[in-house]
This record gives structure tokens, sequence and C-alpha cells, in this order.
């Protein structure tokens, strides 16, 4: 295994630039503060929970991203790729059923992998099918977006990052209902609700609940109906709390059931490539990938019967506080299960039935590739100092015992009857976790204004890896069933230092390191080098401030970071391409600015302004095994004519755009009437080009968006328009190279890859009604 660690006179230069220019809202603040303006409007305290207690947005030492209920309604928050809209720093792309959040441009090489570089979690607890992060008609109150290492007080899957749903918690004495109604255009209805009830003294419940759907905007010619929405969103669930003494019991159980669209998606022809390997096929010159921008579409040709990621999600868990004399005891305890699938149209070509690929086969396949089956049991108990404490501590033990799966599938027509389905390959993987850890943390305060922290995870996982491969054509190639285990140990943590140079602004630094688990190929023989590979790290170093201006007008933080990515988990294609294979590759780099700051300009003028700049790359003497294939180095049926480098060394990371933006302007008129007023809001967001593969060759153009809402809020009741996608803008939302069929006889592992295209939405625009009651 080799690393490549950046030299310290560079990462110095990094540090002082950042701390030069961490120091500038700070020399605002102190300008424009005197001692009569000191305090900040209590109004505007945002609470989070980052550090497993819950504290003041602005007294958090890392940079966050806190969106509340109202700001999810107004700005039209349908699922992650909203929330990333709204988030400088994340990203969200969606592979058939794997969604990959991502943070700061540590995007994983292995999309189809079961554990992921950002963990996302509801109330604390883990989600471990990546299948399963839709989150629309949950009751939350608030998502909070953590950048940077969590390893270790979140644990896995946290190794750039975490999104937390905090859902709203029932309250003891108070009585209130909320109803939102929803109805818009391309056959878009949504409704949900929320009662709290108080049961005496000692007891509330909160029951909530609701179901949309959506036919999307994006047209598929050959069924004559949209893409780009879903059938069905659907989720109930109810919540109770129990206080006596010192004790407080809260309970969740929540079920969400989901039926998605197929993807809408388009291929760009192999007779398009220009980049990659060429190869001489039957006389023409072919080459295996695209290159250059990739050009939008207006509609997509796909089979009817194709479906999106169907299946279910169940958790249930149970918290429980004791408040002692000294320290508060918590112990929580959950149970999670989820089952999803999906059959989507993985060609775009209304005569691939007509093409015979082997024997009965045709070329129209149809993919199955999502998160499959998974279960978790998670346990944790902690100790934690109270609030009013001359320090904070918090000392912890947690256990996960999780079984997780995902397949990769394809069906296809027979040639001679269309209307029957066949598989062709099947591959199966499965990993058994069980994992303990002890955690703790610490911050002291040296003087009124400075303080130190510390944070601390060591953990002790087995694993349990599973592989069954079936090429149902050629079952020679097939693999069977086969299981392997193996055990890693491992720690994470952080140290931490932050100063108040008044009440208003803190300055912070910290470094942290971050680890996601090694895993196992099961595929492979225990004697082969890489039947293991080990945990990736990056060590995380950020500093940056966070100013509340103007006495609580204005707020405004800014961080800058430097990751040093090392082992990184690179993929590399077996012989026939079912199921890649995980090595530890050399490592990356990534760098960059992020700046965040909401102002009320007027009393009746608010607005917001969210930048994020990211350099990211890979280090020199990268080779990246997934595209090897593609120029022509593993061996081809076919002689290349031309190959290209699988060094990738200075490429920008996959799918990491350099610059994003959010722009926001909400702007109201009190009481345009008795108890309304009337409001009005544009949002602007803009994410950089992209490329899909580390080659660099296609290139996802840049997406602008712009959202427009107006609409009377009262008390009790609230009526808004809207419109997404104001100015109707055509984009191309991800890029998959896929193996294009009809070469797979005539060149076997020549890498000759067609290119997927998948077009967003269009204009879309409706009406919401929200009621309440208490």
């Amino acid at each position: 295994m080799t690393s490549v660690t950046s030299s310290p006179s560079r990462m110095l230069k990094f540090m002082l630039l950042a701390g030069a220019a961490s120091l500038v809202p700070t020399g605002q603040a102190l300008a424009q503060e005197t001692a009569e303006t000191a305090d900040s409007d209590e109004g505007n305290i945002i609470i989070v929970t980052a550090r497993k207690r819950e504290e003041s947005l602005q007294e958090v030492p890392i940079s966050i991203t806190a969106i509340g209920e109202d700001e999810l309604r107004d700005a039209n928050v349908f699922g992650l790729e909203d929330v990333a809209q709204l988030t400088p720093g994340l990203s969200f792309r969606q592979l058939g059923g794997f969604s990959e959040p991502t943070i700061r441009g540590l995007a994983q090489t292995d999309q189809l992998a079961i554990q992921g570089n950002v963990g996302v979690f509801i109330d604390g607890i883990f989600i471990n099918n990546r299948a399963a992060l839709e989150f629309a008609n949950l009751d939350i109150s608030q998502v909070e977006v953590l950048k940077g290492p969590q390893s270790a007080l979140f644990g896995r899957d946290t190794f750039a990052g975490a999104i937390n749903y905090r859902t709203r918690a029932p309250e003891i004495g108070e009585f209130d209902a909320t109803i939102e109604g929803e109805i818009g255009s391309d056959e878009l209805y949504s409704i949900k609700g929320s009662v709290n009830l108080p049961l005496g003294e000692n007891i509330a419940v909160r029951v909530f609940g609701g179901r949309s759907e959506f036919d999307g905007t994006i047209n598929n010619v050959r069924s004559n109906n949209n893409l780009g929405g879903w059938d069905e969103r659907l989720t109930y669930g109810l919540s109770a709390v129990f206080e006596a003494g010192p004790l407080k019991l809260n309970v969740f159980a929540a079920r969400n059931e989901i039926a998605e669209d197929q993807p809408a998606l388009s291929l760009l022809p192999v007779a398009a490539n220009t980049g990659g390997a060429s190869f001489d096929i039957g006389g023409t010159t072919v080459f295996s990938l695209f290159e250059g921008d990739v050009p939008n579409v207006n509609s997509v040709d796909l089979i009817g019967s194709g479906t999106g990621n169907v299946g279910d999600y169940t958790l249930i868990y149970a918290n429980a506080e004791v408040d002692l004399d000294f320290a508060t005891l918590t112990f929580n305890g959950s149970h999670s299960d989820s089952s999803f699938v999906a059959r989507f149209d993985n060609v775009g070509d209304p005569n691939a039935v007509n093409v015979p690929f082997f024997g009965t086969f045709t070329t129209q396949f149809l993919t199955n590739s999502t998160g499959d089956e998974s279960d978790q049991q998670s346990y944790e108990v902690r100790l934690a100092s109270k609030p009013d404490s001359s320090f904070d501590w918090l000392v912890g033990y947690s256990r996960y015992d999780s079984t997780s799966g995902v397949v990769l599938g394809t069906i296809t027509p027979l040639f001679a009857d269309p209307t029957t389905l066949e598989a062709i390959t099947s591959v199966r993987n499965r990993l058994i976790q069980g994992i303990d850890a002890v955690f703790g943390s610490v911050s002291v305060p040296v003087t009124d204004q400075l303080n130190i922290g510390g944070e601390f995870r060591y953990t002790w996982e087995d694993q349990t890896a599973t592989d069954q491969a079936d090429i149902f054509f050629l079952p020679a190639f097939s693999r069977p069933l086969t299981s392997a285990e193996a055990s890693f140990n491992y720690w994470s943590g952080r140290a931490s230092i932050d100063y108040k140079l008044n009440d208003d602004v803190l300055v912070y630094a910290y470094a942290a390191r971050g680890t996601k688990s090694g895993g196992i190929n099961a595929s492979l023989a225990t004697t082969d080098p890489n039947f293991v590979f080990e945990p990736e790290r990056n060590w995380t170093y950020e500093i940056g401030t966070k100013a509340t201006l103007w006495n609580g007008r204005a707020v405004v933080n800014a961080a800058l970071y430097y990751i040093d990515w090392t082992e990184l988990q690179s993929t590399a294609p077996p012989s026939l391409g079912l199921g890649p294979i995980t090595f530890n590759g050399i490592g990356a780099t990534s760098k960059g600015i992020e700046v965040d700051a909401t102002v009320s300009l007027t009393d009746n003028l608010t607005v917001r302004a969210a930048a994020t700049y990211i350099d990211a790359s890979y280090n020199d003497g990268f080779i990246d095994g997934a595209v090897e294939q593609s120029c022509g180095l593993v061996m081809p049926a076919v002689v290349p004519l031309s190959t290209c480098s699988a060094d990738v060394s200075g490429n920008r990371i996959a799918r990491t755009s350099k610059v994003s933006f959010f722009g926001s302007a909400t702007y109201t008129i009190p009481e345009v009437f008795d108890g309304y007023d009337l409001y009005g809001r544009l949002d602007f967001s803009h994410e950089g080009s992209s490329f899909p593969l580390s080659l660099n060759l296609a290139r996802l153009g840049p997406t602008n968006l712009a959202n427009a809402r107006i609409g009377l809020k009262g008390e009790n009741y609230e009526f808004s328009l809207w419109v997404d996608n104001l100015l109707n803008t055509k984009s191309i939302t991800r890029l998959t190279p896929v193996n294009d069929g009809a070469f797979l006889g005539s060149c076997n592992a020549c890498g000759i890859r067609s290119t997927r295209t998948f077009p967003g939405n269009t204009r879309t625009f409706g009406l919401t009604a929200v009621a309440r009651f208490n």
C-alpha cells in the first residue's frame, strides 16, 4: 500500500493564507459593532446537534449548513438534490438506485459500493441502504449538513461528512396540528400532516404522514408519457415522549414507501466517441469514449415497462435520557430494514429489441441496480456533561449489527418473443458487519474566550462478505456463491481550537482524521493480494470564522480547508466487467473555500448568498484501474490502433464541480390585510461543470436554476404560488459511460462505451396551502 502526503511547506503556506482570509469577516465585525450593539437577536439562533448535544450553530467549530422546516418549504425542497442546491460544498448524484451525496469533492470511485463517503442519518440513526435516502414526506424540523470528517462522533460512512434529518419531537402539554396540501403541473399532488397530542402531564404523542405523486416533465416518446417523477412517495409514523422525574424516554417509528419512475436517459451512440482508445472494427475506426461537451436532449425513448427505485424503509428507535447529579446518561437502540428493486431501460434505442445479442437474447437491456435488502440494529450508550459544567465532555460506546447488499442485474426481451423477459446476468454482493466502538469528546475553556477541544473514536469491525455472479448466456463464466471474512481496527479523531473575539465573532481551526472502513473482494482467491482492501483515510485541516454582525441582522460564516486523502479505494474491472474489484490507490487532494452569508438588509428584505470553490484532484502517480479497459490496456480481443493512459495524475476528481453558488432574496410586506403578510422569494443556484470519469474527457456542463414563490402567510394559514426552474433551463444532471452491448461479442474487453445522459426536469409550477391549529 502506497500513500502520498503533501509537503509540509505547501501545507503551511495554504494554512497561513487561510488564516489571513478567515479574519476578513472578523475585521468587518469589529468595525461595525460597538459595545451597545454586541447583543445578537436571540430569535436568529439556530440549534444543531453536530457534537451529540444541542448547541448554537455559531458556537460549533466546524462548517455546518442547517435548513429549517420553513426554509425547506419555501425553497420547495423535495429531496437531497434540492438540499444540495442550498448547500455550498454538497453535491448529489443518483445512479440507478444508488444515491451519492458528495461533500468537498471527495467523490467515491465505486458508485455501486455498499458503503459511501457521506453518512445519512435520521435523528442520529444511520441509514445503511444507499437506496433509502429519500425524505420529502418525513416530519422534518431541520436538515443539518456537517462538512468535513465526522467519523469520531458519528462513526460509519462519515469519512467526508454527514447529513442528519432531525424530526419534530412531541411536546408535552401542547396541542398542535399541521396539514399541508400541494397541487401542481405535470400531475403533482401532495398532502402531508402531523398532530401533536398531549396525554396528561407526562406523555405526548406525535402522529405524522404524507403522500405525493409527480408525473415528471421529460417526454418519453415510446410510451407517450412523462418521466422524471414518481408514482408514489408515502411516509407514515409516530413518535412519543414520556417524562418522569430524571427520566425522559422517546420512541419513534416510521415507514417510507417509494415507487419512482425509471430514470430518464438518452444514449450518445458509440459513433459520437472521439476519445479513449481506438480500434479497427470491421474496417471502421471506433473510439472507446466520448470526449467534449455533452449536448442537451429534449426527450427520451425508453421501453414503457421500466421502473425506477421501488421499495420501502422502516425505522424504529428508542432513546432514554437520565438526568444524574453530575451528568446525563443516554441510551439509544434502533432497528431498521429495507428492500428495493429497480428495472430500467439501459439502452434508449427503440430498435434494440430487434438486434440479437447472444442466442435468443436481444440488446434491449433492462438493468436492476439498487440497494437490494438490508437490516440493521444499533445500540449506543453515552455519558455527557451538563450544560452548566465547567467544561464539556462526553464518553460513549456503540454497537452496530448490519446486513446490507447490492444487486446489479440485466434482463432482456427474447428475440422471438419480445413480451417475454429473461435474465442475462445477476451479480449480488452482501456485507455483514459487526462494529464495536468507543468514543469521546472534550471541550475545555482555557480562558473566557479560548477553548481547546478533541474528539476520538476507536473501532473494531468484523466483516463477512458474499459474492455471486450468474452469466446465464455463458454459464462457464459464472461465479458460485463465495463467502469471506476479515477484521479491521482503526481510529478517527479531531483536535480543535476556537477563540471568541467578542460575543458575536468566533474564529476556529481544527485537524481531523476521517476513516472509511476497508472491505473484502469476495470474488477473488484468498491468496490474491487484493483479496482485502484497507481502510481509506483523510486528514482535513480547516480554519474558519463565524460572525453575527449588525446587531444580529447579519450572519457570515466562512471556512478554508485542505484535505489529504490517502489509501483511496479505487476500482478495476474484472475480465467480464461483472462487479468491480476494489484496491487501495495512491490518493487525492482537495482544497477550497466556503462562504455563507444571510443578511436582513431592511425589516422587509432578507438575502442569502452561499458559494464554494473546490480544487479536488488526483495525486501524482494515481492509476485508475476503472478506465484501463477503455484505454485499451486490458488484453482486448482486438489490438487497439491507439491507447490512452490510466495515469490520471492532476486530473479533477470525477463528478466534482469547482464552483457552486446559491442566492436567495425574500421580501415581506407585513399586514397587507388583517393578520396576513405578503411575501415574495427568488432563488438562484449554479453548479459548475464536472467530468464523469477520472480521464476528464466527457464534460457535463454547468447547471443554472431559478425558482420563485409568492404567498400570503398568517398565524394559522399560508397560501403560496411557486415556480421551479423559472427560466425553463434544460440541463443534463449526470453522465454514465456504459458498455455498449453491440461490441461485447466483436470486441470483448475493449471497453467501448456509449454515454448515458440524464436530463433534468424542466419548468413546474403549483399552489401550496398550509393550515396550523393549536
